[in-house]
């Protein structure tokens, strides 16, 4: 593995058998619901990334933050509704995180 010891927990993939595929947001906030967030404030805390439609809308659905991993293929919906913020590589969220997150239109 890339991270020797540490466990992901829950993993959500598209064989998620509690609920509906994205973009519902059921995925999304049953790891809300795992990791112990309070039920009032869903995803708030959480962050999508994702590359897709259905993920940006999946993310805006369940109240979390939500980044697109922009390419070629997606540039289109990096002025999506659902769309907060914009990057063009992984590794840019760190400063971000480290700044402060905030969300276009935030």
């Amino acid at each position: 593995t890339f991270l020797p010891g540490k466990t992901f927990f829950p993993i959500v993939t598209r064989d998620f058998s509690s609920g509906p595929p994205k973009p519902d947001p059921a995925g999304i906030l049953h790891i809300a619901d795992a990791w112990g967030l309070k039920e009032e404030d869903g995803a708030a805390s959480l962050i999508m990334v994702g590359d897709s439609v259905d993920d940006m809308v999946a993310g805006y659905r369940a109240g979390a933050a939500t980044v697109l991993l922009s390419s070629e293929d997606n540039q289109g919906l990096e002025g999506h509704e659902c769309t907060g913020v914009a990057v063009g590589r992984l590794d840019d969220l760190v400063g971000m995180l480290e700044k402060g997150f905030v969300e276009r239109g935030s």
